[in-house]
């Protein structure tokens, strides 16, 4: 039995931008931006916005170039005003859309924007070196764990933590790093275990 929920989140290839096509739109997005799932959002939302053959509003941003492009040079006044208005609109509609795909909390970011490419432009510089800040910080966390005088449960955990929030901005990390981590960072107590984990897997002690 086909399930009704699932498939209505997702846009046809006949799905068009329109007013009535926006909420279910922004429902096929189910990722809302923050400040530190940028990548994620972004790649779910583009895939869109290509599908749709939207990408020149968010790289190019000028309905000058379009309507050139859509109704050639030696165009009447009316048919080049007809094409930028539509053009227009569409660019209207799509900052709807994108807007309807952030928190609460990221909306300042977009105060102002007069166009969906200054929006798609200023989240980009404002969360992707945040996301690579945030990056950074993780795998120096994974790098520089240890044990101490934690327990067995505690040390995991931590290393769980870290393993997640490298995740949650689009890092995976391999079982075999998360492995090496976890034995490098082991105190004395465990050099034994230690040796045969990172030795098994012939990582230098």
């Amino acid at each position: 039995m086909t399930n009704s929920s699932s498939s209505s989140q997702t846009p046809t290839p006949t799905t068009t931008l329109s007013t009535t096509s926006l909420h279910h739109l922004i429902a096929s997005c189910p990722i809302k931006l923050k400040p530190l799932n940028y990548l994620i959002w972004s790649t779910q939302l583009l895939k869109l916005i290509q599908a749709m053959k939207l990408t020149s509003f968010i790289k190019e941003g000028k309905a000058e170039s379009s309507t050139i492009v859509t109704v050639g040079r030696g165009s009447t006044t009316s048919e080049i005003v007809e094409v930028m208005n539509a053009w227009e609109e569409k660019d209207v509609l799509l900052r709807s859309w994108i807007s309807g795909t952030m928190t609460e909390e990221s909306m300042y970011l977009i105060v102002g924007c007069f166009s969906a490419k200054e929006m798609w432009d200023n989240i980009e510089k404002t969360y992707l070196q945040a996301t690579k800040d945030k990056e950074f910080q993780l795998k120096q966390q994974l790098q520089n764990i240890k044990f101490g005088s934690r327990t067995t449960d505690e040390y995991s955990k931590e290393l769980k933590n870290i393993c997640d929030g490298l995740e949650a901005i689009h890092k995976h990390v391999d079982e075999d790093i998360k492995v090496i981590n976890f034995a490098r960072g082991l105190g004395p107590k465990y050099k034994t275990f230690r040796t045969v984990m990172l030795g098994k897997l012939l990582i230098p002690l």
